[in-house]
């Protein structure tokens, strides 16, 4: 599987890829990519197979669950089974959709 190559990431799956940057990107700096101001008129397209809204934000490790949290002590994003069983339970963990408006002003 082809990994995002935003900088901050730790092999998660590439959805999609940035013409202009030429750059894979994962789902959710896919998400950032299209609602930055540098960023935003990009032509950001999906990868050839990547099915919209399942395998995009379906959790590896739990095929079942959304990957509706990021983490920030580990960088990860989660799915509500990860943060109960895998220890993040006490990290500092939010909402993909918060965690990508944090990044979009940070690239502002």
């Amino acid at each position: 599987t082809m990994s995002c190559q935003h900088g901050d990431d730790d092999g998660l799956p590439a959805v999609a890829g940035c013409s202009d940057c030429d750059m894979l990107l994962c789902e959710l700096h896919s998400t950032v990519h299209g609602a930055s101001k540098k960023t935003c008129r990009h032509v950001v397209t999906p990868l050839q197979g990547a099915t919209a809204g399942v395998a995009q934000s379906a959790c590896q490790l739990h095929p079942t669950e959304k990957l509706e949290k990021f983490c920030h002590s580990c960088n990860v994003l989660l799915c509500a089974k990860c943060i109960r069983k895998s220890g993040h339970d006490s990290h500092e963990v939010v909402g993909t959709e918060s965690h990508a408006t944090t990044v979009s002003q940070q690239l502002k």
